[in-house]
């Protein structure tokens, strides 16, 4: 909010309806989904509440009488590619070892890794790798995983395997320098925000219409299985979810085009 207000402190009164609306439209000019939106506004709307509790606003200039967040409250979007569509990906002519390959290869291991998230790809050393598995823990959950490499990952890692370099990194995301959890932090945030440009550029040449980033192979993952018939309750243990809920918020459930098929079955 500080850069719509250009850094200056506003009043409870001057946060009205009219300056609710304003904010929102900035936002998604910048191409703020509506669901962050809705929690900026949530936010917004708590301190509101606390500051007429206290004293600090009047009840009478409450702004979220007019200003309604129902009306944010979409469902996320699926972000999930089909098995077809990673194949696509995976058979397009790319120069080896460029930008575009790199990102791709990326992509990819993290689908045929069980999606594994693009901080643990950034951290993973050959040291996580032995006997044709891959194992790491997870930075966000503290999870331990343990993967078969399936023959796809096998062949990214021979590649990165001969351009080994002497930090000890598998992909060119980190090196000695990063020795700082801060250091990590800012070189992730600049390489993978790289790499889902050069996703979008190779989705764009195979006739993709979606906006892919790293994040869609872990959905991507998930959503293939649920395709296949696989359990949510086998997919959620496999991302490693704390419960099947979290994972329904990856699956792509029964698409329309699934389901107008199902109907069918009443003719």
């Amino acid at each position: 909010m500080s850069r719509f207000t250009k850094e200056k402190d506003i009043t409870f009164k001057e946060l009205d309806y009219i300056f609710l609306t304003r904010l929102e439209d900035d936002l998604l000019k910048r191409k703020v989904t509506e669901n962050s939106i809705a929690v900026y506004m949530r936010t917004l709307r708590s301190i509101y509440n606390k500051a007429i509790a206290e004293g600090h606003a009047r009840g009478n200039d409450y702004p979220f009488k007019a200003y309604k967040l129902t009306k944010l409250n979409t469902k996320t979007k699926k972000r999930a590619l089909t098995k077809e569509q990673v194949k696509s990906i995976a058979d397009h002519k790319l120069e080896l070892g460029s930008k575009l390959w790199v990102a791709r290869s990326i992509f990819l291991f993290s689908y045929y890794c069980r999606g594994v998230n693009f901080i643990d790809v950034a951290q993973l050393k050959w040291s996580n790798v032995e006997n044709g598995r891959v194992h790491y823990t997870r930075a966000k959950t503290g999870h331990q995983f343990n993967i078969a490499l399936l023959p796809p990952a096998l062949e990214i890692l021979e590649y990165y395997n001969a351009h080994q370099d002497e930090s000890g990194y598998i992909f060119p995301i980190l090196g000695n320098y990063h020795d700082t959890e801060q250091k990590i932090k800012n070189r992730v945030k600049k390489i993978m925000k790289e790499v889902n440009s050069n996703l979008r550029t190779v989705a764009k040449a195979v006739k993709i219409d979606f906006n892919i980033t790293t994040y869609v192979a872990r959905h991507s993952y998930a959503t293939v299985l649920k395709r296949q018939n696989v359990s949510t309750s086998q997919i959620s243990e496999a991302l490693g979810h704390s419960s099947e809920k979290i994972t329904q918020v990856y699956l792509d459930s029964f698409e329309n085009t699934v389901l107008d098929e199902a109907d069918k079955f009443l003719l």
